[in-house]
C-alpha cells in the first residue's frame, strides 16, 4: 500500500468507500490472466494515468511509492501466463497492484508459487475495489464467472486481510 491509499483506506476515502470483487477461492494462472484482460481492457479506455507498485498490505503493512506505467506495459505482462508468473513478486502475499491517478479504482493479483520452478504449483488471487460512486457502472460492464468472485464492503475487506 502506498501512504496516500493508506490514508484513504483510514478515512474510508475512495477507493474504499465502495465495494470490491475479489477472488472466492485460490486460481490458477490462465483464471487469473483471463480476470486481469477483462479489467484491464476496460479501465484502459477510460484511465489513461496509471500507477504500479508492490503492495505488502497482507504480508506485513510495509509501505512504498507507485510508479507510473503505461496500459502498454500492462498488456506486454499479460500476453502470456510465464509474463504474467514472472510479474510477482517473490515474497509471499504481496501483491501487484494497479492504480488510477484520480483513486477511482484499485486492482491488485497475487501469485504465490509452491514451487518456484514451476509456475503451474501457483496460488493466485485478484481483487479490484472500486469508488462507490463508480461500482454500478464498472462492473455493469465487466462479466465475470460468478463461481470465481465475490463483493464486500472495501474497507472492511482491507481490515480483514491486513497483516504484519
Amino acid at each position: 500500500m502506498t501512504p496516500d491509499l493508506l490514508r484513504k483506506l483510514n478515512a474510508r476515502d475512495a477507493p474504499f468507500d465502495g465495494r470490491v470483487l475479489y477472488s472466492t477461492e485460490g486460481l490458477v494462472l490462465p483464471q487469473l490472466r483471463h480476470l486481469l484482460i477483462t479489467v484491464t481492457d476496460y479501465l484502459a479506455g477510460l484511465y489513461p494515468s496509471i500507477e504500479v507498485f508492490h503492495d505488502w498490505h497482507e504480508h506485513d503493512g510495509f509501505l512504498t511509492d507507485a510508479d507510473a506505467i503505461s496500459w502498454e506495459r500492462i498488456r506486454d505482462t499479460l500476453a502470456s501466463d510465464e509474463l504474467l508468473y514472472r510479474s510477482r513478486n517473490d515474497d509471499f502475499e504481496v501483491r501487484v497492484a494497479i492504480a488510477t491517478t484520480t483513486f477511482d479504482w484499485l486492482l491488485r493479483y497475487n501469485i504465490d508459487p509452491e514451487d518456484e520452478s514451476n509456475m503451474q504449483t501457483a496460488h493466485c488471487d485478484f481483487d479490484l475495489t472500486v469508488r462507490e460512486s463508480l461500482w454500478e457502472s464498472i462492473l455493469s460492464r465487466l462479466k465475470f464467472d460468478t463461481k470465481l468472485v465475490s463483493t464486500s464492503e472495501a474497507g472492511a475487506w482491507f481490515d480483514s486481510n491486513a497483516g504484519g
